[in-house]
């Protein structure tokens, strides 16, 4: 088996970040998970600092900030997670506004999957996502 991919779960539902960790153990042998469960306008300073995953899935919504706080953390110039690719799962797509679909072609948005999604879906938009990656032999 090749090496794990690393994803990091932004997520302040305690109900979703259950979920998402048993399906990631049941069907995501080649997936490294990693659960963020404090996020705040006060530690938007850890985005700005290496994450070392290959992915980082944000909430849209979560107590106190909204994913695009974070998403805009992520692209600022000199920011060692500016090309970390990001996958949105909202609540609610409409929150993120019918305007925002070029804006996530600009900023590496790989992938909006509305609450309640099929988590074999997001699987393996993440699995293509990472097959895409590799070097052609």
């Amino acid at each position: 088996m090749g090496e794990k991919i690393k994803v990091l779960v932004v997520e302040d539902d305690h109900d979703s970040r259950v979920f998402i960790r048993e399906w990631i153990k049941v069907f995501g042998h080649d997936i490294d998970l990693i659960l963020s469960t404090d996020v705040q306008n006060s530690n938007l300073e850890e985005f700005r600092k290496p994450l070392n995953v290959d992915v980082v899935a944000l909430d849209f919504q979560l107590i106190g900030i909204t994913g695009m706080q974070i998403l805009y953390v992520l692209r600022e110039p000199g920011n060692p997670n500016h090309d970390v690719p990001v996958i949105f799962v909202p609540g609610d797509r409409g929150k993120l506004g019918e305007d925002r679909d070029w804006l996530f072609w600009e900023m590496n948005v790989i992938g909006i999957f509305q609450k309640p999604f099929v988590m074999n879906t997001v699987i393996g938009r993440i699995r293509d996502w990472a097959r895409s990656r590799k070097p052609q032999s």
